[in-house]
């Protein structure tokens, strides 16, 4: 089986609230959105900046469709 992936870049300086507490509702938002494309979650990384956490990257992947194979030219 083929697959194709896709991240989302998931920036925390709009995702934290007052508290420094991340936001699980907006969480749940994006990957509800995603697995509703039937985009399967299978890891997460972040990037930091001067020692802190300012970015998540969320890394996805589906099953590939099938290529679509190109009709036979009509000989003459």
């Amino acid at each position: 089986m083929q697959w194709e992936y896709f991240s989302h870049d998931l920036d925390l300086g709009g995702a934290f609230v007052f508290t420094g507490a991340f936001s699980q509702n907006e969480l749940t938002r994006i990957l509800n959105h995603y697995g509703e494309q039937q985009w399967e979650l299978v890891s997460t990384f972040t990037t930091h900046n001067h020692g802190g956490s300012s970015h998540i990257g969320l890394v996805f992947k589906r099953p590939k469709p099938p290529a679509v194979a190109a009709p036979p030219v009509a000989s003459r």
